[in-house]
């Protein structure tokens, strides 16, 4: 699998200033990002709180204040890019919440994926219920390949009539390792003929409508995540949470997993806690 060069993530802070209600820092949608791995390896404290947060140290081993494991501060060169969609009228959590995962999870070598957003242009995007306002890292024609791409729920018409972000999103998912929907996320990767044949599920105010409109999919309603190999369908809104911690397990095994289900003080619930969000 091919790598391109090392870019600034959108770390477990970023998505902490979620509370600010604007997502801040992110590169200018078509600017390549700087290469952010350090001659030396760096580690730091997991942020807690501890007076160790703003520390760095020249080795792993346990921070002394806390006593978390220290992690590697950049991420190595073979981290998987995980491209989380954009779009006016995002489902807040069903970005967020994976987007959260995939910047907390760490494999033996520290962060394992480098998260980024993407959209059809570099407009500021407002989120769902107007809740946030947020600016695209990149737009599709200068986003670099990823190896994961999230599609979040929401109006998600302002993707299914979107020709050059369906056309988009079906390129990449000829050559991603996972493509993942979250909640109505689903009835993108439908139009994009992604889920014939195969099992998939969505919010569960709208598996009736996602059957008439998925005649080809067999859609269940008794389960928080479908995995399909390549493609993964989350029910609504939380469900793309543990979505995201099933890819981290499969990925980098359970203990990475766990890890950062504690971190976020998250309980994971099992493939078949049923769809209720």
């Amino acid at each position: 699998m091919s790598r391109h060069d090392p870019m600034r993530r959108l770390g477990r802070r970023t998505f902490v200033c979620l509370a600010a209600m604007t997502i801040v820092g992110a590169a200018p949608a078509g600017e390549p990002r700087p290469d952010a791995k350090p001659e030396t390896p760096i580690y730091v404290c997991p942020p807690c709180g501890c007076a160790s947060d703003s520390k760095t140290f020249d080795k792993p081993g346990e921070c002394p204040d806390c006593h978390m494991g220290l992690v590697r501060k950049s991420p190595p060169r073979s981290a998987r890019y995980v491209a989380i969609v954009l779009f006016p009228g995002v489902e807040l959590l069903d970005f967020a919440g994976p987007g959260e995962v995939f910047s907390a999870a760490m494999g033996s070598n520290g962060n394992e994926f480098q998260v980024f957003t993407v959209a059809a242009d570099a407009d500021d995007i407002e989120v769902n219920r107007a809740v946030a306002t947020l600016k695209p890292e990149y737009t599709v024609e200068k986003c670099p390949k990823p190896d994961i791409v999230v599609i979040p729920g929401g109006n998600v018409g302002a993707l299914s009539n979107n020709a050059k972000m369906m056309e988009w999103i079906k390129s990449r998912a000829g050559d991603s390792e996972i493509v993942m929907s979250v909640c109505n996320g689903a009835f993108v990767l439908q139009k994009a003929g992604l889920l014939d044949g195969l099992e998939a599920t969505t919010h569960h105010g709208a598996i009736e409508h996602f059957r008439r409109q998925a005649p080809n999919t067999r859609v269940v309603s008794d389960r928080r995540y479908v995995d399909n190999g390549k493609i993964i369908t989350a029910a609504g809104v939380s469900a793309g949470i543990d979505a995201s911690l099933h890819v981290v397990e499969r990925l980098l095994g359970p203990e990475a997993a766990d890890n950062t289900a504690r971190y976020m003080e998250y309980t994971r619930q099992p493939e078949r806690a049923g769809a209720r969000d």
